[in-house]
């Protein structure tokens, strides 16, 4: 299978949603630290969303107050579920190391990653069910 090529204006394209996605992500935490209720939001967040960094789980509140639990798409699959066709996953940030060891010029920097909750999943054995098929 051929490997799809992007042009420079489609690559500048994805650079900047990325780039506005993040700046969301930041802004949303901003409201949330300023917030008055930000210390009983935090405590929430922390028994939801074990794991995760606080701002991540300050973002999946956000995003899916109802989430309960949350993995990557491949963390669901090593755990026997696969997440349903269509699912809109929930934006994180992921902490990214780039540069070289050996040079001594390594930083971090954060790029956009997807989680879904378990409501979004399935059991890899069952069958999807279609809803419109179903009401027919």
């Amino acid at each position: 299978m051929a490997r799809k090529t992007y042009n420079a204006e489609q690559r500048a394209e994805a650079k900047q949603r990325r780039q506005d996605k993040i700046a969301d992500l930041r802004a949303i935490l901003a409201n949330v630290e300023t917030s008055p209720n930000r210390f009983g939001i935090e405590r929430m967040a922390a028994d939801t969303h074990p794991g995760y960094s606080l701002k991540n789980q300050l973002l999946i509140m956000h995003q899916r107050p109802d989430a309960t639990r949350t993995a990557g798409f491949r963390q669901w699959k090593q755990l026997g579920r696969s997440v349903n066709k269509g699912a809109k996953g929930i934006a994180i940030l992921v902490p990214m190391t780039i540069g070289s060891e050996e040079k001594g010029d390594t930083r971090v920097i954060f790029t956009t990653g997807y989680v879904f909750d378990v409501s979004d999943t399935r059991e890899s054995g069952e069958q999807e069910i279609d809803p419109e098929a179903a009401a027919a």
